[in-house]
């Protein structure tokens, strides 16, 4: 059994707190009500709510900005110049280990280690963080890891930026023999058997209205009408090659009518096809994403797969992934919904950048890696890429 863990006891963190603590000075502190117009800019359209008055500014590229309760910011403040904690936040800490745990990997709070201040990367075996030991047995994890070594090569300074690439990677290239064969909606939808004829015909007089979404024009979007009510956040990926795109939509179907989901979406140009991610199927729970999963297998048996980065596994090749999206209130952005990916993809981003400025010596974790254990503390385990640990995975 491989060792994983970024949980911080009370007994493990009553001798650090103990410890001496500042501010990392790349960082300022300061309340909303104080920011200038161009200050405001960089919030843009951060997400929280009323009790987070505060930022934590950063002042250098490459670290993430926060916005805080005035608790934590009354905290941090005192803080700049380092010192201990004061008693009522070492109080905190102890019954709530990983606020400070998230705090140091983060960078926002340097510990001080020998007479020198340190964080992230380079105070990740000082706080006690078991580093995941991964043993890739899937085309989906191998496929993760992949990006993660690759992400924190580049020469990306900015979390946004790097997310996308992360986001993106294992899309197939644009080549001129799909530009000739798919280069039109028409073509493409042709090849999937979506344009009402052949196979899909029944299916579509079944019920099946499809439309593109304004804020999402490279989707050809399907619903079952009248089709149940609310969202559906649960989602399986099936993802393969291109060339068996259109016998795997065929496939699926008659099937995804059959169990009533709600919906499903497929890319509708080029580039969507291309994308590792091109046919994503939405079920209404967790048993009709398991229902479904069972009867798709043997209708999809013998289609090679293309493999989607940073979602669950359900089958070795990764033919088939599933992964769930966040609610509303875990969107960073005030003007979009995040998906699974993405909000796995935001938060890697973040600490590869974190791990790559804090690593001093070579003995201190390598940023993918760092990265990994970061993500445990928001409740995902990397070994299966389930999201076993956050409060809004709703039950069967």
């Amino acid at each position: 059994m491989t060792r994983f863990s970024a949980s911080l006891s009370a007994d493990g963190v009553t001798p650090l707190v103990l410890r001496q603590f500042r501010l990392n000075p790349s960082y300022d502190v300061r309340r909303l009500a104080e920011l200038g117009p161009d200050e405001r800019m960089r919030l843009g359209g951060i997400r929280f709510d009323a009790s987070y008055d505060s930022a934590v500014l950063p002042r250098d590229v490459g670290l993430s900005l926060k916005v805080v309760p005035s608790a934590t910011a009354a905290l941090l403040w005192g803080l700049r110049a380092g010192g201990l904690l004061p008693k009522a936040a070492q109080t905190e800490f102890r019954h709530h280990p990983a606020t400070l745990l998230r705090l140091v990997l983060d960078s926002v709070l340097e510990i001080e280690a020998d007479g020198m201040f340190v964080s992230g990367a380079a105070a990740i075996d000082l706080m006690g963080v078991h580093l995941p030991q991964v043993r890739p047995r899937s085309r989906p994890i191998v496929l993760s890891i992949e990006a993660l070594r690759y992400g924190q090569t580049l020469n990306c300074s900015d979390g946004p930026t790097l997310a996308h690439r992360l986001y993106g990677y294992h899309r197939a290239p644009i080549s001129p023999r799909w530009t000739r064969r798919l280069g039109s909606y028409s073509d493409i939808e042709a090849h999937l058997g979506l344009d009402g004829t052949g196979v899909s015909r029944r299916a579509f007089h079944q019920g099946w209205l499809a439309g593109v979404a304004p804020e999402a024009p490279s989707w050809l979007i399907l619903r079952l009408r009248p089709g149940p009510t609310g969202g559906s956040r649960f989602k399986l990926y099936v993802s393969p090659r291109l060339e068996h795109l259109g016998v795997a939509v065929r496939a699926a179907l008659p099937i995804l009518t059959e169990l009533e989901v709600p919906a499903f979406k497929v890319g509708r140009d080029l580039s969507g096809i291309l994308r590792p991610d091109k046919f994503v199927i939405y079920a209404a729970s967790r048993r009709q994403l398991q229902d479904t999963c069972t009867a798709l297998t043997p209708a999809l048996a013998g289609l090679e797969a293309h493999g989607v980065p940073f979602t669950a596994p359900i089958d070795q090749a990764g033919l088939v992934s599933w992964g769930i999206d966040p609610p509303e209130s875990e969107s960073l952005l005030l003007s979009q919904r995040t998906s699974w990916r993405r909000w796995l993809t935001e938060r890697l981003a973040v600490a590869l950048l974190v791990a790559r400025r804090s690593r001093t010596s070579p003995e201190a974790p390598e940023p993918w890696r760092f990265a990994l254990a970061r993500l445990a503390l928001d409740g995902v385990d990397a070994r299966t890429w389930l999201p076993t640990g956050v409060s809004w995975v709703p039950g069967p």
